[in-house]
């Protein structure tokens, strides 16, 4: 705490919290078991907000087990939000002018007291990650469905609860990619998937209806989904 807060002018922290046993594939994880796995190692391996989900998807009362199974997977679950919060982001940009629905802000504030009933629980974060896979629903549901009820103060409501509970309280950051890409990396990845969008609307005019839906099917494959609309299609990641 000293060394800490003479370094940073901050305060330490309010709460210390022991976690419980770290293992690796059922194993205790130890230096004399040989299995000991650094934060240096992992981070060449994965984004260090997906080793934060991962270890913020189990409860800190019980063992932690790493794999890379596991790992896996908690950056599968990671991308979820992030594709939820990136297709809000986008929408938001163009959203027309309007208050808060009432009906979406209802479920909202079902979300928020969801996730603060879960972290008043002891700190169960794997509650309070699930109220946040049901907020991503919501925004999905709502923005791929061309309700009216997306206005830009329901968007905006809906962006600043991500930021309040994924960002301030658990520390993630959802308008990054999970795989730790960087801005030029992003954009390359929107630049390709729209020129695919631009060929598979070429292959739709000229009702070349098998390379369209190759297209939309190879995508969808690599996690990516299509979605038409009056404005055109979109695009977002599916898992």
């Amino acid at each position: 705490m000293a060394q800490i807060e003479a370094a940073t002018g901050l305060p330490f922290c309010n709460y210390w919290l022991l976690n419980n046993m770290v293992t690796v594939d059922g194993i205790k994880m130890g230096k004399s078991l040989g299995n000991a796995i650094p934060l240096k190692e992992l981070f060449k391996r994965h984004s260090a907000m997906t080793i934060r989900f991962f270890v913020l998807s189990s409860h800190y009362r019980s063992p932690t087990d790493f794999s890379e199974p596991a790992l896996e997977a908690a950056a599968r679950g990671l991308e979820r939000l992030t594709g939820a919060v990136a297709l809000l982001q986008e929408r938001l940009r163009d959203a027309s002018p309007g208050e808060v629905c009432p009906e979406f802000g209802a479920k909202l504030e079902a979300c928020r007291t969801q996730f603060e009933e879960a972290m008043n629980d002891d700190f169960n974060a794997p509650r309070a990650i699930a109220a946040l896979f049901d907020l991503s629903r919501e925004v999905n549901t709502l923005l791929s469905s061309g309700q009216a009820a997306a206005s830009h103060g329901t968007l905006e409501a809906t962006e600043a609860l991500f930021q309040r509970l994924a960002g301030d309280a658990l520390g993630l950051r959802l308008s990054e990619s999970a795989a730790g890409a960087s801005t030029g990396e992003r954009e390359l990845l929107d630049g390709v998937v729209r020129l695919l969008i631009e060929m598979r609307r070429e292959a739709r005019a000229a009702r070349d209806w098998p390379r369209a839906d190759a297209i939309r099917n190879r995508l969808a494959a690599l996690g990516i989904a299509l979605e038409d609309g009056s404005e055109g299609t979109r695009w977002r990641r599916s898992r």
